[in-house]
This record gives structure tokens, C-alpha cells and sequence, in this order.
């Protein structure tokens, strides 16, 4: 063979090898633990170093957790009706809710050594919910072609705000009684007045499904299209750090544990990770195809990720 033969040979290898590039991928360090269901679990947190998942299908499930996500307990809700769709803390106390589809909550007040039934007035698909003061809670969600913002008395249960939106909403998180953050389909919204009002950021590209807020003007955010952005100014600008049309992805939740290591999840078993701020992302070899749904830090400084199937598992940092 002809030494320009071999060159072209080389070349049209080498354009091949460029139009099909991906994201780097690194073995994973990841594994998976024992949940004992097969129903989805939609969110995970620690609070007072207790871990909680939430799900469920037709039945409320929550799984807790005294030692990092190590090993954990399933406690099963039949008055709920529904699986659980959101959970959230009163800042101010060991106060712990979450709620199904159709309104109806749990909650305990005693690191989850015991549990208590509630009914509310909700009657829509809840996406997430926060608390913003001692006595109020806000729920975001869908409702049809749009979504809605409600407002309830937590110890009464009576809804007493409700707006219906032109858009969806996915995540929320209020940062103290006065300042929050949410976002949805299109846009991220910020409030200054205690949810009373909302101003609209400057971005709106993606299907935006989870934020994580560092600060009041640190704020990464993931969309469904694929897409990862970032904010130092309150949400004024806004760098793409990952191009929806990169080897798209459809992310469900985004986590940072400090200014440089983070990590991004997704349907598909997707787990990408970042060890400078966001410039570069990785992605993990999979270790499962079912979607991944919630991501958050354990106290032993490790990950724990949940999912569909009965999903749980640990990243180690």
C-alpha cells in the first residue's frame, strides 16, 4: 500500500473519530445498594444526618437512613393512596413532609421515629415543594398545559394562594423566609418578597428541571434538552457550560459539593461529573439504564443518587 494511500486511510479515520466524539468517559465509582422495592424513587435528601427517599407507585414509600446511606429502612404509607412526590423541611424545626399526588402527606418531627397523617386541599401533580416560613409551604407543579404555585397553612392544611401558569415548574428552593428560587419549562424565577412576587431571570433555552444554589448569586441549573448553565451574579448572565447538542442527555438533578467537584444526572443511567467548576463534564461508565432521578450529599461527604426501579446508590467522592 502506498504511503498516500495510508495518509488518506489515517485522515478519513481521524474525521470519523472527531464527528463521533463524546464526553470522556471514566470508570465509575459508583455502586449500588440495597433498597429491597422496585417502585421509582423520586427524591432523596439528609436532614440532621437522617436520609430520606421518597416514592412509590400506587403505595407512599420512604426509605430512611441512620448510617450514610449504608443501609436503609422502608416505611410504607397505605393512607396516602399514592406514591410520594416531594419532601421538604421546616427550616426552623425537625419538622419533615412529604406528599403524593393527590395531597395527601406524612410527616414526623422526631427524625423519623414516628409519623403522622395529614390531608390538604392540593389536588395536582406536585413537583416539589418549600417551606418559607414556619406556618406556609409552597407547592410548584403541573396542571394540565401549565402549571401552578400553591400556598398552604401546614398545620391546617387549607390551601389559601393558588396561580395557574402558562408554564410548567419543576424544583424550588428558598433560601431564608424572604428569597427563593424556582424553575420550569422555559424560564428561572427568582423572589425577594417571601413568594409574594416573582421576577424572571434571564434565561430560557431549556426545559430547566433542577437548580443547585451555592449562594444567593451562585446557581447551576440543569435542563432536560441536555443543557448546563451557570450564574455569578444572581442569574443577570448566564455561561453554557454544557451545550444542549453535545451528546444530549435528558438531566433530572445537578449537585456541586464545593466550587470545583460536581455532578449532573439523567434518564439512561447518566451520571456526569465536572472537577472544575463546570468548564469540563465526564461521564461515568453506566452501571444501570434505568433513569436517576435525585442526587445529594451524604454526611460521610459521599453521593447518593436515587431512581426508577428502586434505585438507590452511592458515589464515592
Amino acid at each position: 500500500m502506498t504511503r498516500f494511500n495510508l495518509l488518506s486511510i489515517f485522515f478519513y479515520f481521524s474525521l470519523a473519530f472527531i464527528a463521533c466524539k463524546k464526553e470522556p468517559q471514566i470508570i465509575s465509582p459508583v455502586e449500588k445498594l440495597a433498597s429491597n422495592i422496585n417502585e421509582p424513587l423520586r427524591k432523596v435528601v439528609f436532614i440532621n444526618k437522617v436520609g430520606y427517599v421518597i416514592g412509590g407507585n400506587t403505595t407512599a414509600t420512604i426509605l430512611v437512613s441512620t448510617d450514610n446511606g449504608n443501609t436503609w429502612q422502608t416505611k410504607i404509607f397505605p393512607e396516602v393512596g399514592s406514591g410520594l412526590l416531594a419532601i421538604a423541611h421546616k427550616y426552623d424545626d425537625l419538622g419533615i413532609y412529604a406528599i403524593g399526588s393527590n395531597g395527601k402527606m406524612v410527616y414526623t418531627a422526631d427524625n423519623a421515629q414516628s409519623w403522622h397523617f395529614m390531608n390538604t386541599s392540593i389536588s395536582r401533580t406536585i413537583e416539589d415543594m418549600a417551606f418559607f416560613e414556619p406556618k406556609s409551604c409552597i407547592f410548584i407543579g403541573s396542571s394540565g398545559q401549565g402549571g401552578f404555585r400553591n400556598y398552604i397553612n401546614d398545620e391546617s392544611g387549607n390551601e389559601y394562594v393558588q396561580q395557574n401558569l402558562d408554564y410548567t415548574l419543576h424544583d424550588i428552593e428558598m433560601l431564608n423566609n424572604k428569597t427563593g428560587f424556582v424553575c420550569g419549562n422555559g424560564r428561572i424565577e427568582k423572589t425577594d418578597d417571601g413568594a409574594v412576587s416573582w421576577q424572571a431571570l434571564n434565561i430560557s433555552n431549556d426545559d430547566f428541571r433542577a437548580m443547585h444554589i451555592k449562594t444567593i448569586n451562585e446557581i447551576w441549573l440543569c435542563g432536560y434538552k441536555g443543557g448546563i448553565y451557570y450564574t455569578s451574579d444572581g442569574g443577570q448572565t448566564w455561561q453554557t457550560q454544557r451545550g444542549k447538542e453535545s451528546n444530549q442527555l435528558h438531566l433530572t438533578d445537578i449537585f456541586f459539593m464545593n466550587d470545583h467537584d460536581g455532578w449532573a444526572i439523567g434518564e439512561g443511567g447518566a451520571i456526569l461529573y465536572t472537577k472544575n467548576g463546570g468548564s469540563d463534564w465526564y461521564q461515568y461508565e453506566k452501571i444501570t439504564t434505568e433513569n436517576l432521578l435525585s442526587i445529594t450529599e451524604a454526611p460521610d461527604a459521599n453521593l447518593i443518587v436515587c431512581g426508577e426501579n428502586g434505585g438507590v446508590y452511592r458515589i464515592k467522592s
